[in-house]
C-alpha cells in the first residue's frame, strides 16, 4: 500500500521535475555558448592616446641654438648665444624671446634676445651702492609677459642676495626694482611667479648634534619665511625644481633621494632611488617624471601625484640620460641620451626616436609656433 502510494506520488510530480531539469540544461548550454563566444571574440582595439601638439626641442651647442622636431631634421636657429658658456635660457611668455645668463669664472652677464635676428640686449646689474659684486645669476623667471625677475648672488662670498625686476616691454629694458635678501648660505630657485625664493641655510655640527641643511621659502614681497625641508647632512641639495603652478617642489637630497614637498612644507612623497633628473608636468603639480638606476639599467618613472600611482619603464637606450622634459601639452616626455632624442608616451613607455642627432645641452621643449623655434 505504501509502495503504491509512493509510486503514485512520484508519478504525479515527475513532469514538473523533468521540466526543471530541461530548463537547467538549456540555461547551462546558453551560458557555455556565450562564454565560448566571448572568449573567441577579439577584444576591441585600445584607443591610442592623442599625439602631442607640434613642438620643437631646443639645444645649446657652443654659441648657437639648435632646434629639432619629431618629423624634421635638426637645424640651426637665427639666435646666437652671446657666450659659449651660457648657463640658462628662459622662455618669454608668448614665445617671443629668451633671457640668457652667461657665466664667467667670477661673474655673470644677463642678456635679452627679443627674437630671431635681433641683437642681444644687456640687462644691467645693480649699481655699486647695492654691493661690490661681482654678481652671479642664480635663477630667472618671468613674472608676467612684461617683467622678468632675476635672482643674483655674490660670486665670492655668502651674504645678502638681490632680486632684480626688469621691465622688458620697453626698449632698452630697464630695471624697475632692486630688493636685498637676508643672509643665506646659497640661493637656490625662484618660484614660477617670481614671488618666492628657495634659499639654503646650513646648521653646523654642535655639541654632538649632526649638521643639518634647511631649505627655506622666503616671500619676496614680505617678511614671511618658512622651512619647506630639513635633513641631516652638510651638502646642499643637488637641484631644486618648482612645479609650474608653484604648489610643490622636488628637492634632490645628496645620497638620499628626491623629496617632493608642498610649498607649505608638507611631505608628498620621498623617492629614495631617484638619480637626479626630474621634471614636473607643465600642467602643474599633477605629474612628476624622474630617473632612477635599478638592476644596472636606467628607468623613467612617472608619478601621478593626485592619484598616488606611477608608471615605470626602461628607456630604449642604455646610454646615461642627459635630459628630461615634457612637451608643452604634457602628452609626451622628451628623453635625451647620447646624441639621440626620444619621444616617450608617459602612460605606456612606448618610445619614438626623433629624426636627427644632437650635440649639446637640452634647453627645453616649446611649441612649434614659437618664432625662434622654427
Amino acid at each position: 500500500m505504501v509502495s503504491r502510494q509512493g509510486t503514485l506520488t512520484l508519478s504525479r510530480h515527475a513532469p514538473g521535475l523533468l521540466n526543471l531539469a530541461a530548463l537547467l540544461v538549456v540555461t547551462i548550454g546558453v551560458a557555455v555558448a556565450l562564454t565560448a563566444y566571448l572568449v573567441r571574440r577579439d577584444p576591441a582595439p585600445p584607443v591610442p592616446p592623442p599625439a602631442p601638439a607640434p613642438y620643437r626641442v631646443l639645444f645649446q651647442q657652443g654659441s648657437q641654438l639648435q632646434s629639432i622636431g619629431p618629423q624634421g631634421q635638426s637645424q640651426e636657429l637665427g639666435i646666437g648665444v652671446p657666450s659659449a658658456t651660457a648657463t640658462g635660457l628662459n622662455l618669454w611668455p608668448g614665445d617671443r624671446g629668451i633671457v640668457v645668463a652667461s657665466s664667467a669664472p667670477d661673474s655673470s652677464s644677463l642678456y635679452l634676445i627679443r627674437g630671431p635676428g635681433q641683437p642681444a640686449e644687456t640687462l644691467p646689474f645693480p649699481p655699486p651702492s647695492y654691493g661690490p659684486g661681482p654678481w652671479r645669476v642664480a635663477a630667472a623667471t618671468w613674472s608676467d609677459a612684461s617683467h622678468v625677475v632675476v635672482l643674483l648672488a655674490n660670486a665670492h662670498a655668502s651674504g645678502g642676495g638681490i632680486v632684480a625686476k626688469y621691465a622688458v616691454d620697453r626698449s632698452p629694458a630697464q630695471a624697475v626694482a632692486w630688493l636685498h635678501l637676508p643672509r643665506h648660505d646659497a640661493l637656490a630657485a625662484l618660484s614660477p611667479d617670481g614671488l618666492q625664493v628657495a634659499r639654503v641655510d646650513s646648521l653646523p655640527r654642535t655639541q654632538g648634534f649632526a649638521p643639518q641643511i634647511l631649505i627655506r621659502l622666503l616671500q619676496i614681497a614680505g617678511t614671511g619665511d618658512s622651512v619647506v625641508l630639513q635633513y641631516l647632512g652638510a651638502q646642499p641639495p643637488q637641484a631644486i625644481a618648482w612645479s609650474p603652478d608653484g604648489h610643490a617642489l622636488a628637492i634632490q637630497v645628496p645620497n638620499q633621494g628626491l623629496a617632493i614637498q608642498t610649498a607649505s612644507g608638507q611631505r608628498i612623497r620621498f623617492v629614495p632611488d631617484a638619480a637626479g633628473l626630474s621634471a614636473f608636468s607643465p600642467r602643474g603639480a599633477t605629474q612628476l617624471a624622474y630617473i632612477t638606476w635599478s638592476s644596472r639599467a636606467w628607468q623613467v618613472n612617472v608619478l601621478r601625484l593626485q592619484r598616488n600611482t606611477s608608471t615605470v619603464f626602461t628607456p630604449p637606450t642604455a646610454a646615461a640620460p642627459t635630459g628630461l622634459a615634457w612637451t608643452p601639452d604634457a602628452r609626451a616626455l622628451i628623453y635625451v641620451a647620447g646624441n639621440s632624442v626620444w619621444q616617450v608616451d608617459p602612460s605606456t613607455g612606448t618610445s619614438t626616436k626623433l629624426a636627427g642627432a644632437v650635440h649639446g645641452k637640452l634647453i627645453g621643449v616649446f611649441p612649434a609656433s614659437a618664432p625662434f623655434a622654427r
